[in-house]
């Protein structure tokens, strides 16, 4: 892939960014009556033997909100079906501490959102949503400007991205490593790496606080000439995709949990590191 001039590389981020839904956009569809609709649409599929056209009526009323519903579970007892919306918030505000009031600063960022619906026993119905990651517009320009994706490919990489993050958060959250202070990871991606960094976020202010959590974030993309000996042997041991297929859970779970004790630094802001920040270049 072409290596990109830095403020070509923030103009391509900026372009993705405005091709997604608000986040605010979000409570308005909760709201609103397409939501209604989805909600229907799966209370009708339950008694369905076979998923295969409830997913596609479903899909029809999560649009353009959320997209690619999948079956979590489908059996006699219990129904769960999942779907994934991604949305770009042009003030995400990130604070140092879970305690302070106060964000630092705010930033552009694309959130996932997944959407859960669920069928259970005694004709309950439930929805919930989770957030898990994000990636700053930042991060996205760097990795154009570093060449790790193609600018074309965007709208299919960074849902990919996330996805892959928010499987890694959910992980993380199950093991013993403190997340009570701020925690970064080293991910190997894209022939470089990915700094991952726990941070707590509020993508919208308005809304009272609802929002803000502990938000997996990608905050830059390093490049395999940036990377020194002790980034690599960070991140070195980390599985394969055949590790995954060839494990079973309990193998799979003590391997990643022991690498990602060994990855895991604690974090502290500096000026460096803060969003929009391009005169340092290993950042």
């Amino acid at each position: 892939m072409t290596v990109i001039y830095d403020r070509i590389a923030r103009g391509y981020a900026t372009q993705y960014l405005n091709s997604l839904p608000a986040h605010d956009d979000l409570i308005a569809w909760f709201d609103g009556p397409r939501s209604e609709k989805a909600l229907e649409a799966f209370e009708r599929s339950c008694a369905a033997k076979k998923p295969g056209r409830v997913l596609k009526r479903l899909a029809l009323t999560l649009r353009p909100m959320f997209f690619n519903p999948l079956v979590r579970s489908w059996t006699k007892h219990e129904v769960s079906v999942k779907a994934f919306g991604y949305t770009a918030a042009t003030e995400n505000y990130i604070f140092r501490m879970p305690d302070d009031m106060q964000p630092l600063y705010s930033e552009k960022a694309v959130f996932e959102t997944t959407l859960y619906f669920d069928y259970l026993a005694f004709d309950c119905i439930e929805t919930h949503t989770t957030n898990y990651a994000a990636v700053s517009h930042h991060a996205i320009s760097r990795m154009v400007e570093r060449g790790a994706v193609d600018v074309n490919q965007l709208s299919a990489t960074i849902p990919n991205l996330l996805r892959m993050c928010s499987d890694f958060a959910m992980f993380a959250f199950a093991t013993e490593i403190d997340f009570s202070e701020m925690q970064s990871f080293l991910l190997p991606w894209n022939k470089g790496a990915l700094v991952l960094v726990f941070m707590e976020m509020d993508p919208n202010m308005n809304n009272g606080g609802k929002e803000r959590q502990q938000i997996l974030s990608v905050r830059t993309f390093l490049n395999e000439k940036m990377l020194s000996e002790q980034d690599e042997e960070r991140m070195r041991g980390f599985p394969d995709g055949e590790f995954f297929k060839r494990g079973d859970t309990r193998d799979v779970f003590d391997f990643l949990s022991s690498w990602m004790r060994g990855n895991a630094r604690p974090w502290e802001f500096s000026d460096s590191t803060l969003e929009g920040n391009f005169k340092n270049k290993c950042w």
